[in-house]
């Protein structure tokens, strides 16, 4: 959730998240909160398995590197 105005919460905002934790299963929570992070770990397990070749093969060769970036 973004928090914006000097660091100032709106209320309504704050409403409708208290309205969403009272409706919501402590089950569905859960889950919302393992299955997050899984596309990010997923993407950081593929970019460390793409091999990097040797630096002085030049840039061309180590088009890796700038997948990484």
């Amino acid at each position: 959730l973004a928090v914006y105005r000097l660091g100032c919460y709106p209320e309504e905002r704050a409403q409708v998240l208290n309205i969403y934790c009272q409706r919501t299963s402590l089950l569905r929570v859960i889950v919302l909160c393992a299955i997050t992070p899984v596309p990010a770990f997923v993407l950081a397990i593929i970019l460390e398995i793409l091999p990097l070749r040797d630096p002085s093969e030049g840039w061309k060769a180590n088009y890796v590197v700038w997948i990484r970036l």
